[in-house]
């Protein structure tokens, strides 16, 4: 393979915008003048061509995946829509699915498996506290300071 050369021409810069309809400009070298011998461009039937691109550094967020499924799940767990079990707590009755319990939950799912007519009856805790438990379940949702500031040895002991 040949050594490229350096060809010096006009040079020119364009920055390239959304609105653009393509990845480049109009203005390129025609492909018969590339290959006219007298040109002297290609150098043993090799183009070299030099490219500098400056990129500019801005804090943007265009790919930053936004995470639906949890709020998803917290929307299932408010509706209770298509649940299929309960759990007491507080006077409170909360609707759940097993399935989701199951699966991320082993202690709790444990009580549904022994679980009557009636539901599951948590004693102990608050409704408050344990929805802030079903939201760690559902959606890996944590409580914020404040309100870990108020429930935090109530979620504690929850969590055992």
């Amino acid at each position: 393979m040949g050594q490229c050369m350096s060809i010096k021409g006009k040079g020119s810069s364009h920055v390239f915008k959304p609105k653009d309809a393509g990845w480049g400009k109009d203005k390129y070298m025609k492909r018969d003048e590339i290959l006219d011998p007298s040109k002297n461009i290609l150098k043993d039937g090799v183009l070299c061509i030099d490219v500098t691109i400056q990129v500019k550094d801005k804090k943007v967020d265009h790919y930053k995946v936004k995470r639906e499924l949890p709020d998803k799940m917290l929307k299932l767990l408010r509706s209770g829509e298509r649940s299929d079990a309960t759990f007491t707590v507080g006077g409170e009755t909360i609707k759940v699915h097993s399935c989701i319990i199951h699966h991320n939950a082993p202690i709790l799912a444990k009580h549904l498996d022994q679980e009557d007519s009636s539901g599951v009856i948590i004693e102990g805790i608050s409704a408050e506290v344990f929805q802030h438990v079903l939201n760690f379940v559902y959606a890996e949702k944590y409580p914020s300071d404040k309100e870990i500031l108020k429930f935090g040895k109530e979620l504690i002991d929850a969590a055992n």
